[in-house]
């Protein structure tokens, strides 16, 4: 089964329910998730942090894996499986 995923950027934000899957460019942080893709999400959360005193605000996800593990992810780590 061939699934097709949204290219992952700043500007994807997933909401509660999308499935998605962990993806990064670092083959150590994907080999993580070999056996947990795919997911689905249970909470999307703003997440504020300073940084030099600017206030910068992210996007995290509760997520379910299809092993039955709950992580909280950065959004920006996160494609959407749309087929």
């Amino acid at each position: 089964m061939c699934s097709m995923v949204e290219k992952v950027s700043m500007s994807n934000t997933v909401k509660k329910g999308d499935l998605v899957e962990f993806y990064s460019t670092v083959i150590s942080f994907m080999k993580d998730y070999e056996d947990r893709n795919p997911g689905i999400v249970l909470s999307v959360m703003d997440v504020k942090k300073s940084v030099d005193g600017k206030w910068s605000a992210r996007k995290s996800a509760e997520v379910m894996w299809k092993d039955n593990t709950v992580t909280s992810e950065h959004s920006t780590y996160l494609r959407r499986i749309t087929k």
